[in-house]
């Protein structure tokens, strides 16, 4: 009785294990496929926390300088993608970028200054509609910025 109880133990472990990282690469193959398409920018939440320990908090939408179209970000199935902006003369300024999802962080590789960057961004949430992300920095000696950007689907 007492082998029969430990094999039975041991069969629940081994599945919970299984069942545990088959989950969490659904995770990474849902997300990216999920985030391919075109994303337009509506909203912007910038929280700043000091290193004197004030916080400061700004909500507004996204600033789309061309009153004709608007600002975007498209990931493509390639692993590839582009963010355009465009000025008050509604000319496009173009972002090429490659990207990796890994559960919840996003990475963007681009060239910047003639030298490869990469920003990672954690995923808050992210469906058929609306994809929120958030990049945190951390500039030297004034403390940590973290940009909450909302997108819809275009």
């Amino acid at each position: 009785m007492k082998n029969k109880m430990k094999t039975n133990k041991f069969l629940l472990s081994v599945l919970s294990l299984f069942l545990m990282f088959s989950c969490s690469n659904d995770d990474d193959s849902n997300n990216s496929s999920l985030i391919v398409g075109k994303w337009t920018f509506e909203i912007e939440t910038l929280n700043r926390y000091y290193t004197d320990g004030t916080e400061e908090t700004e909500t507004a939408e996204w600033t789309h300088h061309c009153s004709s179209t608007k600002d975007y970000i498209e990931y493509r199935n390639d692993g590839t993608g582009v963010w355009i902006e465009y000025d008050e003369n509604c000319e496009e300024d173009i972002f090429d970028f490659e990207y990796n999802v890994s559960g919840n962080i996003l990475t963007h590789t681009y060239i910047e200054f003639e030298e490869e960057a990469t920003d990672t961004l954690e995923i808050i949430s992210l469906n058929n509609n609306t994809f929120t992300y958030k990049y945190t920095e951390s500039p030297p000696g004034i403390g940590t910025y973290e940009s909450i950007i909302e997108l819809s689907r275009d």
